[in-house]
């Protein structure tokens, strides 16, 4: 049987993937929330520990989004982790870029997720855990018999531009202005996908990559995890076409944000009209289902393929 929690770390991305198989059990966490996220269970870490969870064989991280891996040193004090998988692995994982005051927002929050990116790859491996860096798509990865897995890089032209200007600010070497600012503003666009194929069910979990980024490509699934929580760039008409998803999950916080839109009622609408069942790992009232207080939203697929949704 494969559990699918998505868990409740308010607004930001957590993913606990579970196959149990007898007294055997892999164990795959997808990002990690924020730091000490004020959600009503805690941060990610707390909730692994909520879960019984002390091992990942695998953590996997989408982008360097505060929302994303804010909550990384604190799984690593939770859980030990046998191998970590990234589209960027620092090649002087520990070292500082140092602080530019005088850049703008987006260039400043970006110097900040790289820092804290840094001191996570390092810590990890200093506990033991290796770390597998994306230069491409990685599809057909067998993490256990039944459960397989692509790992899905949008453009790999631009995160070699991210890889570069990473690098070179880490090391520390002059890089300017714009490449940083294009590095920054492609972490959304450019996150990485999780695909997950079990007794022919599929899972898409695009982490904040935008519906429009991924549309001419996409294929039916059965459970779709909403990009970017579920702003107005998170799915498309087109998207939603190929996808048909029958349940759609939004990683949010209980409370709509006007400034990014999110959940933007237009994408509820458009998962809605597609067919599918929302769900919201908070308790997010839309008028339409009543909200629900849980730790996450929890689904599981059994070995004949049938989908139990969360509350059955």
């Amino acid at each position: 049987m494969l559990r699918i929690r998505f868990l409740n770390v308010g607004d930001g991305d957590a993913i606990l993937v579970e196959e149990l198989s007898g007294d055997r059990a892999f164990r795959m966490l997808i990002d990690a929330g924020r730091e000490s996220a004020s959600a009503p269970f805690g941060s990610c870490a707390e909730l692994l520990r909520r879960a019984g969870v002390s091992h990942l064989n695998r953590l996997v991280i989408t982008h360097l989004h505060a929302d994303h891996i804010g909550g990384v040193a604190e799984v690593l004090n939770a859980a030990a982790v046998d191998e970590l998988i990234s589209g960027y692995i620092p090649l002087n994982a520990g070292a500082q870029i140092p602080w530019d005051a005088g850049a703008g927002k987006a260039v400043r929050g970006m110097i900040l997720c790289v820092n804290r990116w840094s001191a996570d790859v390092a810590r990890l491996r200093a506990q033991g855990g290796r770390c597998t860096e994306l230069y491409a798509s990685w599809r057909g990865v067998r993490l256990t018999p039944m459960l397989t897995a692509d790992f899905l890089v949008p453009d790999v032209r631009a995160l070699r531009l991210q890889r570069q200007v990473w690098n070179h600010m880490l090391e520390p070497r002059p890089v300017p202005g714009a490449r940083k600012l294009r590095a920054s503003r492609l972490r959304n666009p450019n996150s990485l996908r999780v695909r997950l194929h079990y007794a022919g069910r599929r899972i898409e979990l695009p982490g904040d990559c935008y519906g429009s980024v991924w549309e001419d490509e996409a294929e039916p699934c059965d459970i779709l995890k909403a990009p970017h929580h579920g702003d107005d760039k998170a799915v498309t008409g087109a998207l939603l076409d190929r996808l048909r998803p029958a349940h759609a999950v939004i990683s949010c916080s209980r409370t709509y944000q006007p400034a990014k839109n999110r959940p933007s009622a237009a994408t509820i609408a458009r998962l809605r009209r597609a067919g599918a069942q929302v769900w919201y790992t908070d308790a997010f009232d839309d008028k339409i289902a009543p909200p629900r207080e849980w730790p996450w939203v929890d689904f599981a697929i059994l070995d004949d393929g049938g989908v139990i949704p969360p509350g059955e």
